[in-house]
């Protein structure tokens, strides 16, 4: 009998290789960095949104309530602080879908050329409805950058027409994902806020053990969803599926080799929340923020273009395990087998 030998599909890279690609990529065309560091001038040095007007009354009711308690007045000067700095401008760097942005977080109260014009939003209809149009945008802006990241991963120019259906699509496929993100969180944590609070009412120790397990369990699904969410933004991003077909795409890409298609995007996140802690230990009153804004663009779009990098590595190795298998089903000698 002749001897078989079998190589098989090239295994997927892993964490290391996927973020040494980022960084290879970035390198090669830099001007993914353009959009974030233009967000987040917008943010540094543009007018700021202010809503404190709107929240100081409830603030100093909760104060007065616990007024008593100096544990909950530290708590109450921590949430008094952060309306007072919070700048609705910066939904529109909406977390799920980025762009990178450093300002978004820090909400700088000053800059090198003195401190922003601050702005303040009369009313909650006012305030809820500039906060729509602000994630609107900003789903727009997110899928924009992550066209422009999968073309930096891909190395692939795109013809305008081809470009703008790309974005479109992407943009589309973001709003549907948030929508059913939401949906799904709601439908969890309501019956569960529910059922902590019922238990917790008869039996208050058991209330305890309950809320810790959901607390888990709810932390496990929620991380799901997030890497579910990732996973569909790469293939329309990437590969120009369409919503249901990304959608698909995304429970097969982590359902093979898990759970190492897991730990990768945690790796990765890891990655970019330590780099982001340091660039923003910059500080914004001076031109040294300015190293804190090009570093955080740069490392958080190395991390997306890293993501994606593995996500294309990861469905080439999934087609080739297929086809081979189908192949050694059918009989036949795949690609590898001599």
């Amino acid at each position: 009998m002749d001897k078989i030998l079998v190589d098989g599909p090239k295994a997927p890279i892993g964490f290391l290789s996927s973020l040494w690609k980022g960084v290879e990529f970035v390198n090669a065309r830099p001007a993914v960095l353009v959009l974030p560091v233009l967000l987040d001038a917008l943010l540094w040095f543009g007018p700021h949104l202010s809503i404190a007007a709107l929240l100081s009354p409830l603030i100093d009711s909760l104060a007065a309530a616990v007024a008593a308690d100096q544990v909950n007045a530290a708590v109450i000067d921590g949430l008094r602080q952060s309306a007072e700095s919070f700048n609705l401008f910066s939904m529109l760097a909406f977390l799920p879908v980025f762009p990178p942005s450093l300002m978004a977080g820090t909400a700088p109260d000053q800059t090198p050329i003195g401190n922003p014009v601050v702005l303040t939003v009369g009313g909650w209809f006012e305030a809820a409805a500039l906060g729509v149009v602000f994630l609107a945008i900003s789903l727009m802006i997110g899928s924009l950058y992550w066209i422009l990241a999968g073309g930096t991963a891909r190395h692939g120019p795109l013809r305008v027409r081809d470009f703008v259906i790309r974005w479109a699509r992407t943009c589309l496929t973001v709003v549907i994902l948030c929508i059913a993100f939401a949906v799904l969180v709601a439908a969890f944590a309501v019956p569960a806020f529910i059922a902590i609070s019922i238990v917790t009412v008869a039996l208050p120790e058991a209330g305890v053990l309950l809320s810790n397990l959901l607390f888990f369990l709810g932390g496990g699904f929620l991380f799901w969803l997030v890497l579910f969410f990732m996973f569909s933004m790469h293939g329309t991003a990437l590969f120009n599926d369409d919503l249901l077909p990304a959608v698909w795409n995304s429970v097969n890409t982590s359902r093979w080799l898990y759970p190492l298609s897991i730990w990768i995007p945690i790796m990765l996140m890891l990655v970019n929340y330590l780099a982001y802690s340091v660039w923003s230990l910059a500080p914004d009153d001076g031109w040294a923020g300015a190293v804190g804004v090009l570093g955080n663009a740069y490392t958080g779009s190395v991390v997306v273009v890293a993501s994606m990098a593995y996500y294309i590595d990861k469905r080439r190795w999934i087609s080739e395990v297929q086809t081979y298998l189908q192949s050694r089903m059918a009989g036949k000698n795949p690609p590898g087998v001599a």
